[in-house]
């Protein structure tokens, strides 16, 4: 799974604004894999963009039986990135 820098989706879910029922749905896992308290600021949207992709990259052999068991065989990783759309760099998480 791949967050990236200025993520608007986390960005949604870091806020309290009211947001409209698609995205509400779209933001609600990403605050569930919020840390308890995100930083302000680019940095608080960097740790939750990164907590998002760790959490993601976690629920997907929980949502696939194939994944689950390719995982569990060693025939495949699931690794979290973080991409920082400015300068290109991708971080293994």
């Amino acid at each position: 799974m791949l967050g990236h820098s200025g993520c608007g989706a986390v960005r949604a879910a870091l806020g309290d604004g009211p947001l409209t029922p698609l995205l509400e749905q779209l933001v609600l896992p990403i605050r569930q894999a919020l840390p308890p308290a995100p930083l302000a600021g680019v940095e608080g949207l960097e740790r939750a963009v990164q907590a998002n992709a760790r959490a993601a990259a976690a629920a997907l052999p929980q949502s696939s039986q194939l994944l689950a068991q390719a995982l569990a065989e060693g025939r495949l990783r699931i690794q979290p990135a973080y991409l920082d759309i400015g300068s290109g760099l991708v971080s293994l998480l």
